[in-house]
């Protein structure tokens, strides 16, 4: 199991430099400068842009439609239009298919996510979740503002999620807001509360708008598991589409989950919630998977038609 050293995992605490990494692994860190780093250690995020090759690019958002035709599917075949906070045609969360995509695994396992996770994780890493989110055309809906991290208990081994835009991110079209962390009325973890109409979890309501993030398709944006974010309406013709990878120094446990509706039945609170495949082992890339990898969740029509009408 991975260790997490809070002194050097939260972002107030990072150290002045890029965690001491090795000299030889230093030339691999080269796309995170030294002000991409200060901004995560006092933000709380910052924001790569173009930092996609066209090709992985195209090859990525192809998986994007693939598997969303695949998820309308499942619906439709539940006759349900609500599943958890999916909503048809409207708004998605596609999680878990990775272990299904070539293309999806050797994005998800490159030196180009070592090297960001190197300067925000630390030596030791975990893939534990990723999936797309897609927003309807004209009719997708706003996610509010909420930490990453709202969904689990205060004690999470700290994580980052690297947010990759799948097309050019503008307000028409529904793209992130961040909330600077210096401008958080508390630093860490908030609760949260469940907006019964949308089932969002909620950790703000304040009056800052936060930092829009308007940039190409192929950039991310990389923030803390403690960050606020939220995001706008799609009100363009065209769908908004976003990969979003999150990564652990430490393997994610059923006992982190403040929600029972993520774990799996009858799994023990010492269970691997999703899965933790390691990445990193003393900060260079260790493909050595000891847990069980989940596969996506099969709907329920009964139990997802209760949540549609409620």
């Amino acid at each position: 199991m991975g260790r997490c050293d809070e002194a050097t995992i939260r972002p107030e605490y990072l150290p002045a430099r890029k965690f001491d990494v090795p000299i030889c692994l230093l030339h691999l860190c080269s796309m995170i400068t030294d002000t991409h780093f200060d901004q995560y250690r006092r933000e709380g995020y910052f924001i790569l842009e173009n930092a996609l090759r066209p090709d992985i690019l195209k090859n990525v958002q192809d998986e994007a439609m693939r598997f969303k035709e695949l998820f309308d599917g499942r619906m439709r075949e539940a006759g349900v239009e609500v599943w958890d906070i999916n909503h048809l045609n409207k708004r998605y969360f596609i999680s878990l298919y990775h272990n299904h995509s070539d293309i999806l695994k050797e994005y998800l396992f490159s030196e180009q996510m070592a090297a960001i996770c190197r300067a925000t994780v630390g030596p030791e890493v975990f893939l534990f979740q990723e999936q797309f989110v897609i927003k309807g055309a004209e009719v997708g809906m706003t996610f509010s503002w909420h930490q990453d991290g709202g969904w689990f208990t205060p004690d999470c081994p700290p994580y980052v999620s690297i947010w990759l835009a799948l097309d050019d991110m503008t307000e028409e079209n529904g793209t992130i807001y961040v909330l600077p962390q210096t401008r958080m009325a508390k630093r860490g973890w908030l609760p949260h509360r469940v907006d019964p109409k949308t089932n969002d979890r909620i950790g703000y309501e304040g009056a800052d708008p936060g930092e829009p993030v308007f940039v190409p398709a192929g950039s991310m944006a990389v923030f803390s598991h403690q960050t606020l974010h939220r995001s706008g309406a799609n009100t363009t013709k065209n769908m908004r589409r976003v990969y979003l990878a999150q990564y652990s120094c430490a393997p994610i446990l059923n006992r982190h989950y403040l929600y029972s509706d993520y774990t799996e039945k009858g799994a023990g609170a010492d269970d691997v919630a999703f899965f933790a495949r390691r990445f990193l082992r003393n900060w260079k890339i260790d493909r050595e998977d000891a847990y069980p990898v989940r596969e996506p969740k099969r709907i329920d029509p009964a139990q997802q038609k209760a949540t549609a009408r409620a």
